[in-house]
This record gives structure tokens, C-alpha cells and sequence, in this order.
């Protein structure tokens, strides 16, 4: 994976996916967030936004979930496993690991998972509704890389142009 473990020694295995995660790396860790409003975040910022007319918000249905039998996924969102990676609590996270790496997630979980279509021509105003909410880069992320971000995105605001 490359994380080194001195940076969290005594995490495991699945603690350091869910880290790698967290921070751009490859891992087979799934993200979701328990906020809608974290979710939207993510959808609006992506470049993926900026690419499509619409973007997509997934709801995942614990309850539906709990109810099948699918012993190849593993949700994870425990706060043990987590207490070291700021990101992981500001993103309100659950995690989940597809044993098998089987691609094609949505058939896995079946009718416990639901996909929402937005405009994506409302980015800006989804933002700027977000940051008001104080969920945005700089307190997702918990670093220097998400205030620059977060402040970028409010000069574009101001400018008029898109961020």
C-alpha cells in the first residue's frame, strides 16, 4: 500500500486502507458519509462536476443491507479504528471493504443502495450553500492544502466566476 506504519504504529491492516484512503491513495476501501451534506460536498467538488451536467449522490440503506446476506462486504465505522484520522471523523466516514474486489459494487449490495442525479450546474451555489454550513475543504481535510482550497473557491465565488 505504502503507508509508512510509523505513522501510526499501532494501527492495523484495515486501519491503514481506511487511512490511504483518506489521503488519495489506491485502497479498496469504499467511503461514505453518514451527512448528505458531506456527500454533496464531495459530488460538487469533484472534477467530475465540471465534466458532466450532472452528478451523482449514493445513499446506502443500512437497513437493507443488514437484512441481506453478503458476507463479502464489510462496513466499517467504528471509532476506534478511526481515532487517529481527523479526516476520516470531520467526514462523518463509514467504510467499506468489498471482500471479493468485485467491481460492480452496486449489483453486490443490490436494493440497498440508491443514486441521486443533481445539476451540475448548480456547483456554485452548492458550495457556497455549503460553506456557509462550514462544510468545506479546509474542515474536511484539516490541513493547509483544504484552507487554500476553501479560499480559492471563495474568491471565485465573489468574482462571480466558477469554483
Amino acid at each position: 500500500m505504502g503507508l509508512d506504519r510509523a505513522l501510526s504504529p499501532d494501527a492495523d491492516d484495515v486501519e491503514l486502507e481506511i487511512l490511504a484512503r483518506h489521503h488519495g491513495l489506491p485502497s479498496p476501501v469504499l467511503d461514505w458519509s453518514e451527512s448528505p451534506y458531506v456527500a454533496a460536498f464531495f459530488a460538487y467538488e469533484s472534477e467530475v462536476c465540471l465534466e458532466s451536467d450532472k452528478v451523482a449522490i449514493w445513499l446506502l440503506d443500512r437497513e437493507v443491507l443488514n437484512k441481506q446476506d453478503c458476507p463479502e462486504i464489510n462496513l466499517i465505522d467504528d471509532e476506534n479504528m478511526v481515532w487517529y484520522n481527523p479526516r476520516a471523523i470531520e467526514q462523518r466516514a463509514v467504510s467499506m471493504i468489498v471482500e471479493s474486489g468485485r467491481a460492480d459494487v452496486e449489483s453486490l449490495i443490490g436494493k440497498g443502495v440508491y443514486k441521486y442525479e443533481l445539476p451540475s450546474s448548480e456547483r456554485g451555489l452548492v458550495l457556497a450553500d455549503l460553506d456557509e454550513m462550514l462544510i468545506n475543504a479546509r474542515l474536511l481535510y484539516r490541513d493547509l492544502d483544504g484552507a487554500a482550497r476553501t479560499a480559492l473557491a471563495r474568491t471565485q465565488l465573489t468574482q462571480g466566476a466558477r469554483p
